[in-house]
């Protein structure tokens, strides 16, 4: 499995934004000036909101500006280790994991379902996601986070998320909420996702 590498000046500027996030539980884009709303989950800090910065190749919803207003823009693939302010970046498989040892499926749930008040909460929204040159998905029942690594047969990991009771598969007859799985290179041309921007910290 082949794993994305970040620099030391990478993990520096990450590191370096803590101590503004866990006072303000806000940060600002340098790039355009957008306050992204943030949360801390174990010994991370997650974007409490989809990624809005606009990119070349970023798109909203059925190409309607009110979406990306209301949900965030998606992103290609080609946009995962320039999509993220300084300091922070697309999770790894590793970021993704160290969430779920936080957090359970369940407690995967967009931000108007119940939520634990008990809990911090990534605040999820059903925006949905493009599977190809005219095909959008999901909205207001799915979203899907890139997962910045991908494996030896060049896939690209990303994760499904699903509202409600999840999405039934009938031939084990189960309900899942939250599908982690890969597509090669070669199908993800018109593939664009939600982005939420990660930032480890040490306590």
């Amino acid at each position: 499995m082949k794993v994305i590498n970040f620099s030391l000046i990478g993990l520096v500027l990450c590191l370096v934004s803590y101590s503004a996030v866990s006072q303000e539980r806000e940060i600002v884009d340098s790039r355009d000036g957008y306050k992204y709303a943030t949360v801390k989950i174990g010994n991370q800090y997650w974007f409490a909101e989809n990624l809005q910065h606009e990119t070349a190749d970023s798109k909203c919803y059925k190409n309607k500006k009110k979406n990306c207003l209301s949900d965030g823009r998606l992103y290609p693939y080609t946009d995962l280790e320039k999509a993220c302010p300084k300091g922070w970046r697309v999770p790894t498989l590793e970021d993704w994991k160290a969430l779920k040892t936080h957090i359970n499926d369940q407690e995967l749930v967009f931000r108007n379902e119940q939520h634990s008040l008990k809990k911090p909460h990534l605040h999820l929204i059903s925006s949905g996601y493009q599977m190809g040159k005219r095909l959008y998905l999901g909205k207001g029942k799915a979203t899907t986070f890139w997962i910045n690594q991908y494996n030896d047969f060049d896939e690209y990991y990303h994760v499904h998320i699903y509202g409600e009771r999840g999405t039934y598969f009938p031939i084990n007859d189960h309900w899942i909420k939250e599908i982690l799985h890969a597509h090669p290179i070669s199908d993800l041309a018109n593939r664009r996702f939600p982005i939420r921007c990660v930032c480890e910290t040490i306590d």
